[in-house]
């Protein structure tokens, strides 16, 4: 294997891992969650940790979801190509029963669940609860 597709390999390794770990604390924080409500969520969350932090906190309490996801406002590329490793992640975490889907919704198998996270993106996780998937939809593609 020549040195190059390794890197792009041990690359494609790091951003899967990555996403396992955040679906895992997600889906076990916030159960029922839809799958695309999730893929959604693991990419503000992996931009927030990463190269990015919110422009908004805990102090915002009006419209939490549309400024969530205004947040990936002009990121369209960097989120088409992050849905691959995210699907992996799912992949991964379903075929090891770490968590499961029904209905297209997302539930964890971990016995416990870790505190509830209080910053911006759980607020918006808990209110993205009171919108349909297809009102969620209709707003990040309008956004993104």
């Amino acid at each position: 294997m020549n040195s190059d597709k390794t890197i792009l390999i041990r690359a494609e390794m790091l951003q899967i891992s990555q996403y396992v770990q955040i679906i895992k604390d997600i889906a076990s924080t916030y159960p029922g969650l839809s799958i695309f409500k999730l893929t959604t969520f693991c990419y503000l969350k992996k931009i927030e940790n990463g190269y990015y932090k919110s422009i908004y906190s805990n102090k915002n309490s009006k419209d939490l979801v549309f400024k969530g996801i205004s947040q990936m406002t002009g990121k369209y590329e960097d989120f088409i190509q992050n849905i691959k490793y995210i699907v992996k992640a799912l992949d991964i975490l379903i075929c090891n029963q770490i968590i499961y889907s029904e209905n297209d919704l997302i539930y964890s198998n971990i016995q416990g669940q870790s505190p509830e996270p209080t910053d911006f993106l759980s607020r918006v996780i808990k209110e993205s609860f009171l919108y349909t998937d297809r009102q969620f939809m209709k707003e990040v593609i309008h956004n993104v």
